[in-house]
């Protein structure tokens, strides 16, 4: 796609990397890969001091990761939507194919970001999240609003101005003036900024679903995992996903 860049997140992972890689040529998608190695970067390791002390909780090496992508794109790119994703996703066989209708809606619905993957155990409809979009004969797709309470930035859309937007906004240092001006405000998380500001949509049925592959002790949280578990067991289907 020309007006479209593609990034991809991985982190100490070669059996994830190929496995991306490999799917992206599948799909004959070029892809940049950005390697998470917030554990080696003195830039986050300097914030990740100062978080402590003054936040009172971890920096997220996950969202430090998904906004060095969003950097790339606004500085290195002259596109005018980016696509993000992470290295742990089944594709939908058919997501090139539907790429330039998906595009024509965002551009349609006026979106700031579109959730292409996300974490649900069950069909996303109007009973669930208010519709914004309903499929066609031609495109069996539908596009909804979502509230705070879904999550996943498996595979998401941001047009530049967002891009721009969450750079100037939500910067580390800026949000961590703001933290200290207001302990209780949303933590500086992916799940909290990047995919909840905006004009904002979900595709429904999903094209992008994480696999399953993470241990339990991975989880902060039981119902954490049982989220991701059964989100794999209800959207994944080996003749649908790649």
């Amino acid at each position: 796609m020309e007006q479209i860049a593609f990034y991809c997140l991985t982190c100490h992972n070669q059996t994830r990397l190929v496995s991306m890689q490999n799917r992206f040529e599948q799909l004959g998608l070029s892809c940049q890969f950005w390697i998470n190695q917030s554990d080696k970067d003195e830039e986050f390791l300097q914030w990740e001091e100062k978080w402590r002390s003054i936040a009172k909780y971890e920096l997220s090496r996950c969202m430090y990761g998904h906004f060095k992508m969003i950097q790339d794109f606004v500085h290195q790119s002259e596109l005018p939507y980016g696509i993000f994703c992470e290295d742990d996703i089944f594709i939908h066989k058919d997501f090139v194919y539907l790429l330039p209708q998906i595009l024509s809606d965002f551009e349609s619905l006026d979106l700031d970001v579109l959730l292409l993957g996300y974490l649900t155990g069950f069909e996303i409809t109007y009973h669930h999240q208010p519709l914004k979009k309903e499929a066609t004969e031609n495109f069996p797709y539908r596009y909804h609003y979502y509230h705070d309470n879904l999550w996943g930035t498996q595979m998401y859309m941001l047009s530049r101005k967002q891009a721009i937007h969450l750079l100037e906004e939500f910067s580390i240092d800026k949000y961590l003036e703001k933290i200290q001006e207001n302990p209780q405000r949303t933590p500086w998380s992916a799940d909290w900024i990047l995919t909840k500001n905006g004009n904002r949509a979900l595709i429904a049925p999903l094209l992008v679903v994480e696999n399953d592959d993470k241990p339990y002790e991975h989880y902060n949280h039981p119902g954490q995992f049982s989220l991701h578990h059964e989100t794999f067991n209800h959207r994944y289907d080996k003749d649908t996903f790649i």
